[in-house]
């Protein structure tokens, strides 16, 4: 057995290049679990002002989201694709979820909606999750209600996109110096002189 001794630093004491040293080796600190993109507001952060600030009007309580789902896949990568597991919408705001697509009353009760994260024959190359509108009696729709439709599958897909984006500004964020250097000091993290960290033993 042998005993070593160090000297400890705390983040500020470092020197430059000893910061970003220890700024550099703990760049996936922030994301290094399963969990950090998970977002009860993911898609709710993208609905207009007018339509937000019902959702929690309803319920008189602030904190209220409109969608709710299982679980989410998602790439930042090449792929870049964000889907839903599960997605519904909370029954509570189905007619807000109407307006928010933009489509009318007398064309709603004649609409049946489902969520898909299959292949996408609506647009080939979006992978994301998207709506697909179907006629409450397997009827045709006009060419006037498809163009309606076909609006509210935009509104949606860009719904999705934004929800996609949120992640990957979180992502970027999280990774950043000024996000990385906050967890050092919010842990109270303690380095050797070279910047490396110094894992504390609890006993």
């Amino acid at each position: 057995m042998r005993i070593m001794e160090t000297k400890v630093y705390k983040f500020n004491e470092l020197l430059e290049k000893a910061k970003e040293n220890a700024i550099d080796k703990l760049r996936d600190i922030n994301v290094d679990y399963d969990g950090w993109w998970e977002d009860d507001f993911l898609l709710d952060i993208g609905l207009p002002k007018n339509i937000s600030k019902k959702v929690d009007v309803i319920l008189a309580n602030e904190g209220c989201v409109m969608f709710n789902w299982e679980r989410i896949y998602f790439s930042l990568d090449r792929d870049r694709y964000i889907q839903f597991v599960d997605l519904k919408v909370d029954d509570r705001y189905i007619d807000l979820f109407r307006q928010f697509l933009g489509i009318p009353k007398a064309l709603w009760k004649n609409v049946y909606y489902t969520f898909s994260n299959e292949n996408n024959t609506y647009y080939s190359y979006n992978p994301n999750t998207y709506i697909v509108f179907e006629h409450q009696e397997n009827k045709d729709f006009t060419e006037k209600q498809w163009n309606i439709l076909e609006k509210a599958q935009k509104k949606f897909d860009d719904l999705v996109f934004n929800a996609w984006q949120q992640l990957d500004s979180q992502y970027y964020y999280l990774i950043s110096d000024e996000s990385i250097i906050e967890t050092i000091e919010a842990n109270d993290y303690e380095f050797t002189e070279e910047g490396n960290l110094i894992w504390k033993c609890i006993t």
